[in-house]
């Protein structure tokens, strides 16, 4: 089989295709071959060890002093099983799934193990292999910090680095849990924003979220510009500060912060849960969270996604294809239609080019849901009566043209076949125990 290896800490190039064994799946061990798989931030930061601040040291004794100590970077995959172990019981050959390695690593290959009771879902019939491979990085981030934050519904949000991979997973799961989303990133990607489900969009390049005034009751920080001394005027009385993306000093200084004033931060790398994979999993089936796509490459290409995402122009996440596949973007039964309005199956996208219009619908996932009308003037409401007043937004960026495969370099909504008359219900997030 062949697998994307990287021997030395450096640039794109140090990650090179080499041929290796195919593994053998052990008595409790599932063998997936792998159809598609992405590279993230994660990837890049270990690839070339870009650590935050006071990381460097830290990150070396991790990952290894001169080299990745682990060679095969990736941290979610999606493909289908081929060989299971003499002890396994809950997945058969044939079976798609989505696996998120996390930070074992080792999705970059052709032939992947899991444990059985690893982090391992089916992948749901509808959802194409692309947007499945994408699901859990971003999706499980957002649920995880939500959760210690105690998210609860009507809530006003903001998300600092809404269009990465994590910034538009938080920015959806915020959404569904019926809190208000204020989302900053770059003027540009506005209507993509407003597509996700954001309220308002701040252009960082325009307004600085932390002069301007408004208070919010959580700020997410994903690109790790805005420490406690700069959100603190931004926040609310007991407001929360997420720091995805924090330095050493920061997370050091985050337990005093919380015991010395009325604002709570949050920080530290992100749980990894398979209850939470399933959530996320269930909530893409159910059309409640899509996975923002910024291009495709095979997988021979796959240095070229990494300098991708080492650029910062990306917008969602960067896909690497195992399967061979061109120009397919959407699984069978998938298609793209132009009327734009609720059918009878349920939710229609609109898809062209570089552009895309769409609404979701919010069904339950957790044991605890409350269900409730959508709002009279809501863009939900108008939808449902089949009609919209949205227009496809564009969507180019520089780079596309060299990263992408010849498909649209959008995320479908995955909807799936319920009515679009049930009543809508948000997820609810406890504080942990």
């Amino acid at each position: 089989m062949n697998v994307a290896v990287c021997r030395r800490y450096g640039p794109p190039d140090s990650v090179t295709i080499e041929a290796a064994e195919r593994p053998a799946p052990g008595p409790r061990d599932v063998l997936i071959r792998v159809r598609a798989t992405t590279v993230s931030s994660a990837d890049w930061r270990i690839r070339s060890l870009s650590m935050p601040h006071g990381f460097g040291a830290v990150a070396r004794l991790a990952f290894g002093l001169r080299a990745p100590r682990q060679p095969i970077l990736g941290s979610e995959l999606a493909g289908e099983v081929v060989a299971v172990g003499s002890a396994v019981h809950r997945f058969g050959i044939g079976d798609a799934v989505i696996a998120f390695p996390g930070i074992r690593l080792g999705a970059h290959a052709e032939y992947v193990c899991m444990p059985e009771h690893g982090a391992l879902v089916h992948k749901p019939a509808h959802v194409p292999y692309d947007h499945a491979a994408a699901v859990a990085f971003g999706g499980i981030t957002a649920l995880d910090f939500f959760r210690r934050a105690a998210l609860r519904a009507g809530e006003r949000v903001l998300v600092n680095g809404a269009s990465g991979t994590v910034g538009s997973a938080m920015v959806q799961v915020a959404v569904d849990a019926g809190a208000e989303v204020t989302a900053v990133a770059s003027g540009r990607n506005a209507g993509l924003l407003h597509t996700l489900g954001a309220t308002r969009v701040i252009d960082y390049r325009q307004t600085d979220f932390a002069a301007e005034g408004e208070r919010y009751d959580v700020i997410v920080d994903t690109v790790g510009n805005s420490p406690y001394l700069r959100a603190k005027h931004a926040l609310r009385e007991r407001g929360r500060l997420l720091l995805v993306l924090a330095t050493l000093p920061e997370l050091l200084r985050a337990p005093w912060v919380t015991l010395t004033t009325g604002h709570r931060v949050i920080a530290g790398p992100a749980a990894e849960r398979l209850d939470d994979l399933r959530t996320i999993v269930r909530m893409a089936a159910e059309g409640r969270f899509t996975p923002l796509i910024d291009c495709c490459v095979p997988f021979q290409q796959i240095a070229q996604a990494h300098a991708r995402v080492e650029s910062g122009r990306k917008r969602g996440s960067v896909v690497v294809r195992l399967d061979g596949g061109g120009e397919r973007r959407f699984a069978e039964g998938y298609r793209p239609n132009p009327g734009g309005a609720l059918s009878s199956a349920g939710l229609v996208n609109t898809f062209v080019k570089h552009g895309m219009d769409s609404t979701r619908r919010r069904l339950d996932v957790h044991s605890h849901v409350v269900a409730r009308p959508a709002p009279p003037q809501s863009r939900a409401h108008r939808l449902s009566k089949g009609r919209t007043t949205g227009r496809p937004t564009a969507m180019k960026h520089p780079s596309s043209r060299d990263c992408h495969d010849g498909g649209a370099d959008v995320s479908p909504r995955l909807s799936d076949s319920a009515s679009s008359t049930a009543p809508l219900r948000r997820v609810r997030f406890t504080a942990p125990p």
